[in-house]
C-alpha cells in the first residue's frame, strides 16, 4: 500500500524494504528457512515483517511528520482507517464467498466473535492467531495497534529521537522476552505490539535523520511493486492451495497467480480511494501534514 503523497519524492529505501520485506514473508510460508547472522539464525518471515514494519514507520513519518492538535489526530486516524480496511473487507468477503462455495452453499458457523475479529484483523488477541480464512489477517490487528501508538512515538521523536529510540528498544526487548516467558501463544511477540515498537520508531527515526532528496528516485518497475506489497500480503498465503495443480510450474504459476491478484486488489483500491476523496474531500487542515496553512499573499500596490 503505497503511503506517498501524489507529488512528493518517492523514496527508494522506503520502497526496497517494502520489496525485500514482502519477498522474505512470502519465501517464509512457501518455503520455510532461516537466515544465519553469525551465532544467530532467524526465519525469513521474522526478517520479513521487521523490514515491513519499519518501511511502515518510514512512510508514516515521511507523510505525517507532525500532528499538532486533535483534529490532526482525529484527521490521521480517519485517514488510517479508511486507507487499511475498504480493500481488507473487500478481500475478506472474496475469500467468504469462495469458503462458502466450497462448503456447499452453507454460511460458516462462527461465533459472534469470530465475525469481529475475522473482519477487524485482532483474532491474535483474542487467542485465536491462525484466525478463519487466512493465517496472515494477524498482521492487519498489528499494524492497526501500530497506527495507534503512532502519534506517541512521533511526539517523542520529535522531541528527542536519540532516547526515543533508545527507550523503544529496551521496551522491545523487555515485551518480548516477557511475553514470550508468561503467554501460552508462542505467536504473541510476533502481534504484540510493544514486542514490535522498536522497528516501527527505528523508520520514524531513520525518516529524521536523513535527508529526502539524496535517497529520491524514480523507476516504473520498483515503485509498482512496492505499492502491490501489501496486496501481495493479503492474497499469497490463501493462493499457496493452488500450487498442487500445476505441478512442475508450481511456483512460477503461483508467483505469476500472486501477482496478478495483487494488481487487481491494488486496483480496485485505487477506486475504493478515489470514491473515498470524491465524497470526503481532504480537510484543508491536514493537506500540510501538520504544518500550519500559508497565510494567502497581498497583492501588491501600483
Amino acid at each position: 500500500m503505497s503511503e506517498e503523497k501524489q507529488g512528493r519524492l518517492r523514496l527508494l529505501l522506503i520502497d526496497e524494504l517494502k520489496i525485500l520485506g514482502i519477498a522474505a514473508v512470502v519465501l517464509w510460508h512457501v518455503a520455510g528457512g532461516n537466515i544465519s547472522i553469525g551465532y544467530m539464525s532467524i526465519t525469513y518471515q521474522d526478517f520479513g515483517l521487521f523490514l515491513f514494519i519499519v518501511a511502515s514507520g518510514m512512510g508514516l513519518a515521511y507523510n505525517t511528520p507532525s500532528i499538532t492538535t486533535f483534529t490532526h489526530l482525529k484527521e490521521f486516524y480517519v485517514k488510517r482507517f479508511l486507507r487499511i480496511y475498504p480493500i481488507y473487507w473487500i478481500f475478506v468477503l472474496i475469500l467468504l464467498i469462495i469458503a462458502i462455495i466450497l462448503h456447499n452453499f452453507t454460511l460458516p458457523t462462527w461465533t459472534s466473535l469470530q465475525w469481529i475479529e475475522t473482519f477487524f484483523g485482532f483474532q491474535a488477541y483474542v487467542g485465536d492467531f491462525n484466525g478463519r480464512l487466512s493465517v496472515t489477517f494477524w498482521f492487519i490487528g498489528l499494524i492497526v495497534s501500530l497506527y495507534i501508538l503512532y502519534p506517541l512515538i512521533l511526539w517523542a521523536n520529535n522531541r528527542n529521537r536519540h532516547v526515543t529510540i533508545a527507550l523503544l528498544f529496551i521496551i522491545s526487548i523487555l515485551s518480548t522476552i516477557l511475553v514470550s516467558q508468561w503467554s501460552s501463544d508462542k505467536f504473541a511477540p510476533l502481534w504484540f505490539p510493544l514486542c514490535r515498537v522498536f522497528e516501527f520508531g527505528l523508520g520514524i527515526y531513520l525518516i529524521s535523520i536523513i535527508d529526502p532528496v539524496k535517497i529520491a528516485y524514480h523507476n516504473a518497475l520498483l515503485i509498482l511493486l512496492a505499492d502491490l506489497s501489501f496486496y501481495v500480503y493479503l492474497t499469497h498465503y490463501p493462493l499457496i492451495g493452488t500450487m498442487p495443480f500445476f505441478s512442475g510450474l508450481a511456483l512460477p504459476m503461483y508467483i505469476v497467480l500472486t501477482l496478478v491478484s495483487a494488481y487487481i486488489l491494488f486496483r480496485l483500491d485505487g477506486i475504493i480511494q478515489e470514491i473515498i476523496r470524491r465524497y470526503f474531500p481532504k480537510p484543508l487542515s491536514v493537506a500540510g501534514a501538520g504544518k500550519p496553512a500559508e497565510k494567502p499573499r497581498r497583492k501588491k500596490r501600483d
